[in-house]
This record gives C-alpha cells, structure tokens and sequence, in this order.
C-alpha cells in the first residue's frame, strides 16, 4: 500500500526502470512478428524520441530492420537479432541460476 492506495503488480511493473539492454530485448521480441513503429512505441511504452534512438541503434548494428508498405514503416527482427534474442535469454537464465 502506497500513499493509501493498493498498487498492483502492473503498476509495479509500469514502474520498473528497464535497462538497456532489457529494452533492447523488448522490442527485437516484438518484432519478430513484425510490428508497426506505433505498435512498438505502444506495446513497449517508449516515447517517440526512445523508440526512434533504439531503431537506430539496433539497425545500425543488424539486429533490426525497418521496411515501407504502402507508406507505414515495418519493424522486423533480423536473423543477427534472433540469435541475440536467443543469447540475451541465456545470460538471463545463468543470472538467475544462483
């Protein structure tokens, strides 16, 4: 209980600052499926200006890529970003084990 108030597991998690790396991994699982910029920005609760700056970096080194149809722009996991997925999940794992 917070100020009076019940807060609930989303709301904690709302409040969990993510790191980079975790929100790298958040958005390369989200487009595996492929996804539009405003589903991700909505679906990972980024700001235009964070998911902008984390499309940028995670094509720039391979792990994303954004394609045009019919004027909306795609996001979709490369090969290179599921093999990070797949690693990312693995660290976490060893993390975890102690």
């Amino acid at each position: 209980m917070r100020n009076g108030r019940n807060i609930t597991n989303r709301q904690k998690d709302i409040r969990k600052r993510r790191n980079s790396e975790e929100i790298k991994c958040e958005l390369l699982c989200l487009a595996l499926k492929s996804v539009t910029k405003t589903q991700a920005m909505r679906r990972c609760r980024f700001s235009f200006d964070m998911l902008k700056r984390y499309i940028k970096l995670l094509t720039k080194s391979g792990l994303l890529k954004s394609e045009e149809n019919n004027g909306t722009i795609i996001l979709r996991t490369t090969e290179k970003g599921k093999e990070w997925i797949k690693l990312w999940h693995q660290l976490k794992a060893i993390e975890n084990a102690n």
